[in-house]
């Protein structure tokens, strides 16, 4: 009888567990009491997850990998997600067009968070960055691989509910053993003034890192994908885009390379996420420097993190000094008049707040006349 049920929470009531089958359950000690009664004859959930896993595992063991989509950003620089069914009934994807009704160029090819992760075997460090998640989603995803496992393997960086009385950090038990950090918003010695000011402030990048090594070191590359889409199965519901590199183990003999500014700016937007913990910092840390973290050519990364900055650093203001630099040095008829962007949904994008300092970016590297 202990290897035949299961613990699972029933809604409504007192909330107390009790067995999956309920009344109907015919085993005579049992027959739907709760847990209290008869802990020792069913299995916790816990515990019915980690033999799924272990059973997952088992399974991947058993087979091959199946043909890897390498993703090369210069070749596709945006995929857009594969929708569930009843979404992909009721998306207008036929005819794509900008604002102002001008056709927009065709859409980009689709692809599922699967075929993201490949194959789980092989996925032996994650990082995600989300304001929302759902945990069971990624254990699905994730089933059979190493990284979930090990004590750290998977960091999941997370805005929490609200940051003003959930203290910034990192919790070791609840997902145990994955991690799960909550970046601060402001230090321990801010302000009262400070924290009322920061108070509604959220956590919005959506982030995947994942470290890929097959049986040999020729195997290894370093997935980077930088998404509209939260961690959960119920942004498949939704059109959302991903931007994904596949970026290469440099040589064993190469000696220390210099970092790609690409590479910098993304270990220093990780090194923020990760500010609670410093062995998770230091690991990921380690891993960037394997590999050669330069992106196709003219691609960039523009990151926000948690927290008020004064500094070109981060946000609206490092897309204006970037574009401005960069753009401003091209002849005037090269300069770009036309920006396309990719979201999966407009938020407060007409607060002025957002709006403005964003517009102000945008045209800081535009051609003259450009609105």
């Amino acid at each position: 009888h202990s290897g035949s049920h299961s613990a699972d929470r029933q809604s409504g009531g007192s909330g107390a567990v009790r067995c999956r089958y309920g009344a109907s359950c015919k085993f005579q000690y049992c027959q739907g009491r709760t847990l209290g009664r008869c802990k020792y004859l069913h299995r916790s959930r816990e515990e019915e997850r980690r033999e799924e896993e272990a059973e997952a595992a088992r399974r991947m063991a058993s087979r091959s990998p199946p043909p890897r989509v390498v993703f090369d950003a210069a070749a596709t620089p945006l995929w857009l997600n594969r929708l569930g069914d009843d979404a992909a009934k009721a998306a207008q994807l036929d005819e794509p067009s900008t604002s102002s009704g001008e056709p927009c160029r065709a859409s980009p090819p689709e692809i599922s968070s699967e075929q993201l992760v490949w194959w789980q075997p092989f996925v032996r460090r994650a990082l995600f960055g989300t304001f929302g998640v759902d945990y069971d989603f990624v254990r699905r995803l994730l089933a059979g691989s190493p990284a979930t496992a090990e004590p750290g393997g998977v960091a999941v960086c997370v805005s929490p509910d609200d940051h003003t009385r959930n203290a910034a950090g990192v919790d070791h038990a609840t997902h145990a053993p994955w991690a799960v950090v909550s970046p601060p918003f402001y230090d321990d010695a801010a302000s009262t003034r400070e924290r009322n000011r920061l108070k509604k402030g959220t956590m919005h990048p959506k982030l995947w890192v994942l470290e890929m090594r097959g049986e040999g070191a020729a195997d290894a590359f370093l997935r980077v994908g930088i998404f509209s889409s939260n961690l959960g199965a119920y942004d498949s519901q939704i059109n959302n885009c991903f931007w994904v590199h596949d970026f290469p183990l440099l040589p064993a003999d190469a000696g220390p390379a210099s970092p790609s500014r690409f590479g910098t700016d993304l270990l220093r937007f990780v090194e923020a996420l990760l500010r609670p913990s410093e062995e998770l910092t230091l690991a990921w840390r380690t891993i960037f420097a394997k590999y050669d973290l330069t992106p196709p050519a003219g691609m960039h990364i523009i990151s926000s993190v948690p927290g008020a900055y004064r500094t070109e650093d981060h946000g609206a203001d490092a897309l204006r000094r970037w574009l401005k630099h960069t753009l401003r040095q091209r002849a005037p008829d090269r300069r770009p008049a036309r920006v396309e962007y990719c979201f999966s949904s407009m938020g407060r994008l007409e607060n002025k707040l957002v709006w403005q300092p964003l517009k102000r970016a945008l045209l800081a590297g535009g051609a003259e006349g450009a609105e």
